[in-house]
């Protein structure tokens, strides 16, 4: 299964964006690739 992150220009909370986007990153799951 693939996810992805995506979110419109006009969403007025970047930072919430920012903060999900870290703990994805931050997320240590050996089965998880992560793409760039």
């Amino acid at each position: 299964r693939r996810v992805g992150l995506a979110w419109r220009r006009s969403f007025p909370r970047p930072e919430a964006v920012e903060a999900l986007r870290k703990c994805i990153l931050a997320t240590n799951l050996p089965q998880v690739e992560k793409l760039h």
